[in-house]
């Protein structure tokens, strides 16, 4: 897995406003950092005892220069905004190799394969305090390869459901620059969880699509909708993916904050 930089977003309602409140007077609280390296970090988040409401504690990894501040289990936080509720963090892309080695087709031509996507977040973030949920406002699903349909699938005690799908087809040569099916595909977000599982299911004809590369490549991700079709877009290369160069760019996820006690 690579990395592509992801917004994360935004506080909801009572909460927000009384955060606000506070850091209208000060950023942070007295004694305590306002900032990890270029990072500002205003309450209720902080990353030092006493310092963050609960469900807001942060990590600032200050063995790098300059120090990175991190959410969960080493997602790095971008920039925190209270004032429009969002929080810009980095997030994974999901990629999968099935088909070749070595140029080679592989015995097994069918792909239908299950992923986790979440942005690191620690159990507290997903049963209780802030949980911070996808941005479906700010964020789109992409799938980009050959031949395949991606799934993006909520997991709740409900059961599964899913939320988003797109399906992408080529030949193996044309590419469609704008995302729009041909090698790259990409569709609104209809529900908002804190993560999601990630499926890839293959098309018949995967293989011939895939004649004469060394290796085959499918991978999704979830980005910021806004930089994505101004930048990602225009740029976007389905080799840039079997060569795992990823890029990155940010993505949106909105922080939805519960009450927790």
């Amino acid at each position: 897995m690579s990395q592509a930089k992801l917004i994360v977003a935004t506080v909801t309602a009572l909460q927000l406003l009384m955060a606000t409140a506070v850091a209208a007077v000060q950023v942070a609280l007295p004694g305590c950092p306002q900032a990890c390296g270029n990072v500002t970090v205003p309450y209720p988040f902080g990353f030092r005892r006493g310092c963050f409401r609960k469900g807001f504690n942060l990590t600032c990894d200050e063995t790098r220069r300059p120090p990175r501040l991190l959410l969960g289990d080493g997602v790095e936080v971008d920039a925190i905004s209270l004032a429009d509720g969002t929080v810009h963090v980095q997030t994974k892309v999901v990629a999968f190799r099935p088909l070749y080695t070595n140029g080679a087709v592989g015995a097994r031509r069918s792909i239908d394969h299950n992923y986790s996507w979440y942005c690191g977040l620690p159990e507290v973030y997903k049963s209780g305090g802030a949980q911070l949920a996808v941005s479906t406002e700010h964020n789109v699903f992409v799938a980009i390869g050959c031949n395949f349909i991606g799934y993006l699938v909520a997991v709740s005690d409900g059961g599964r459901e899913y939320v988003s799908t797109c399906s992408t087809l080529c030949n193996g040569k044309t590419r469609d620059a704008l995302c729009t099916g041909v090698g790259c595909c990409w569709t609104t977000i209809a529900q908002r969880y804190p993560g999601y599982q990630v499926k890839f299911k293959d098309l018949d004809d995967t293989a011939a699509a895939y004649a004469g590369q060394s290796r085959a490549s499918v991978a999704a991700f979830i980005v910021d909708r806004e930089w994505f079709v101004g930048t990602m877009q225009n740029t976007i290369s389905f080799n840039d993916f079997v060569n795992d160069d990823f890029g990155n760019g940010p993505s949106s996820m909105p922080t939805v904050l519960h009450n927790g006690g």
